[in-house]
């Protein structure tokens, strides 16, 4: 997966250089009006809405990557130069954008799903923000069924490159920042139990790689599901133990797996420990900790 940093915040004059590099280098440029409008911009709080990295590259990924649409409604403007008609068009384009990130980016996802097939969008926002390995192209394919379409994933991807990532070493994709995944989680909890359920049946139906099946292990144990897990012990055996013990490495809540490990417990007994201890152990005295130094076994 990608580890995640803390960024310091930008100055007006970090945040005005990174705007004009930026446009520099996609050829493009704005007005001074334009750029103090950006750079005025206030959250909630009082702050200037460009001291988060996360915010002004979202804004800045919205002009770079303008579209049909938005040149249609440039063209709509009511005079006659096209310099005025594209600074009035910018200057309600940003009166309009939402100055904190969380709302940004809801705002962003409504126009990927204007520019590209909204299934194959939200499909892959879904899958991404349950994932803790990152979903296949394959996968996803595979979730949006008759919908896929895969030269809009490709302008989709493209679109969203600096937050929707791929691991070069894996090749799966996954949100590349905790407060987007977080909108996600927040926002269209609703949406993601089903997405959750179809995913598992695509990880049971697709190859027994390493990812795949550690990714199955989470799902499972985010979802609770006692009897999937059973058999994915006896079929995986012992390889269960490490995947656990690299997912709780990765972002599997210790909480969580303790309280599954309970349920588990509580459905099978006590004598269904084909995963060397690990789970006994964990539901007998919660200590996680002590399991990550390499010897995590009891016998």
């Amino acid at each position: 997966g990608y580890r995640l940093v803390d960024m310091d915040l930008f100055s007006r004059d970090e945040a005005e250089e990174l705007i004009n590099h930026t446009l520099k280098v996609s050829v493009k440029e704005i007005s001074p009006k334009i750029l103090s409008a950006l750079l005025d911009k206030r959250r909630n709080d009082g702050y200037s809405a460009h001291i988060s990295p996360l915010w002004l590259r979202m804004v800045l990924s919205i002009l770079d990557e303008m579209g049909d649409a938005d040149f249609k409604a440039i063209n709509n403007e009511p005079f006659e130069r096209d310099d005025v008609k594209i600074n009035s068009y910018l200057e309600h384009l940003i009166d309009g954008l939402a100055p904190e990130p969380e709302s940004l980016f809801m705002q962003y996802i409504e126009l990927s799903c204007l520019y590209f097939d909204a299934d194959v969008v939200m499909t892959s926002l879904y899958a991404s923000a349950i994932t803790v390995t990152g979903i296949s192209e394959t996968e996803l394919a595979a979730l949006c069924a008759d919908s896929w379409d895969e030269l809009e994933f490709s302008g989709f991807a493209r679109w969203m490159r600096q937050f929707f990532r791929q691991n070069p070493l894996t090749g799966r994709w996954t949100l590349g920042h905790a407060i987007l995944k977080k909108v996600i989680l927040s926002q269209y909890g609703d949406k993601l139990g089903q997405i959750r359920r179809d995913y598992v049946s695509v990880l049971l139906s697709s190859g027994k790689s390493e990812d795949s099946m550690k990714e199955l292990v989470y799902q499972t144990i985010e979802s609770g599901d006692t009897a999937l897990f059973a058999d994915i012990m006896e079929t995986a055996g012992t390889d269960v133990a490490d995947y656990i013990v690299s997912l709780l490495e990765e972002g599997l809540s210790k909480d969580a797996l303790i309280s599954f490990a309970g349920a588990f417990v509580s459905d099978y007994g006590m004598e269904f420990r084909p995963i060397d201890d690990l789970i006994w152990c964990l539901v007998v005295d919660s200590g996680v900790e002590q399991h990550l130094g390499g010897d995590y076994r009891l016998r």
